[in-house]
């Protein structure tokens, strides 16, 4: 309920609205709080390091904050969602299937790409 995807405009209103937002777009720079970038170039180890960390930060967020949490990347389709999708599944113990299910019933244009960590 406090967790969102975005792109980069809506990581500006989200930032105009005071809630927590996280950038993983190495390409760009927002108003954000804090920025941890997913490159899936880097390789499967890589990527699943920043997710790892990603993980903890939201959940840090969640834990001692009672901000929002909006997680973004460029087009708020793939980097953004595959951080979130980890979240659910390494903290909340959803399988991928079912942490893609959840994010894509409240943002359909989410791609999956459990591939970037699974290849």
């Amino acid at each position: 309920e406090r967790i969102g995807v975005t792109n980069l405009n809506g990581s500006r209103v989200a930032a105009d609205l005071g809630h927590y937002v996280i950038n993983t777009a190495e390409e760009i720079e927002s108003k954000s709080d804090s920025k941890i970038v997913v490159n899936y170039r880097l390789g499967p180890k890589n990527v699943e390091r920043s997710l790892d960390q990603l993980a903890d930060l939201i959940q840090q967020q969640l834990l001692t904050s009672k901000k929002k949490i909006v997680v973004h990347c460029f087009w708020g389709m793939e980097r953004s969602v595959l951080a979130v999708v980890w979240y659910l599944h390494k903290k909340l113990g959803l399988s991928m299937d079912q942490a893609y299910e959840r994010v894509r019933s409240i943002r359909p244009i989410a791609i999956d790409h459990r591939s970037w960590v699974l290849a």
